[in-house]
């Protein structure tokens, strides 16, 4: 059962859907924000929003609960997705590769541990779930013109452009 404080985030981040579809389970993809029914053990949140961190990695899907990070953290975390990905697009313009869809990580617990987590401060959020008990997904598309990023997120953003050109 989701504490107060998680209800309260998935309010929060429910209010934010601009679009949602449903969608297979084989269709889900890193970067997509998704809601699904898992009924496998030790379920905490039957309902729970997640951004998907790897679909398939290992056999289990990996992501960020969203129901355990506060929106301002969100906003931190989804602008080191958006350079991430711009710095991976970038580079293969650069080596004239075609633009295959961009994989945020390989591994996704490497990428949270050595990424996300010292960005937000919490240890709480990463989240793996067994395919085979996820139903009812759909992608959710969240209205960011309703959360303006900060400017501590936009000066977090600098700083990883700053780390990017430095390769």
């Amino acid at each position: 059962m989701a504490t107060k404080e998680e209800q309260s985030f998935l309010t929060i981040y429910r209010s934010l859907v601009k679009r949602k579809r449903a969608i297979s389970r084989t269709l889900i993809e890193a970067g997509l924000i998704v809601t699904f029914k898992y009924s496998g053990t030790n379920v905490h949140t039957v309902n729970p929003i997640v951004f998907v961190l790897n679909p398939k990695y290992q056999g289990l899907l990996h992501g960020i609960a969203l129901e355990h990070l506060a929106l301002k953290d969100f906003r931190v975390f989804y602008e080191l997705i958006r350079r991430q990905r711009e710095a991976k697009k970038e580079y293969l313009v650069k080596l004239r590769l075609p633009l295959l869809p961009v994989r945020l990580t390989t591994n996704p617990k490497t990428f949270y541990y050595n990424k996300v987590k010292p960005l937000i401060g919490t240890d709480n959020v990463y989240r793996t779930y067994d395919v085979k008990y996820i139903s009812t997904v759909q992608a959710y598309e969240l209205d960011f013109e309703k959360f303006n990023l900060p400017e501590d997120v936009v000066e977090a953003g600098k700083q990883l452009d700053e780390q990017n050109n430095k390769r």
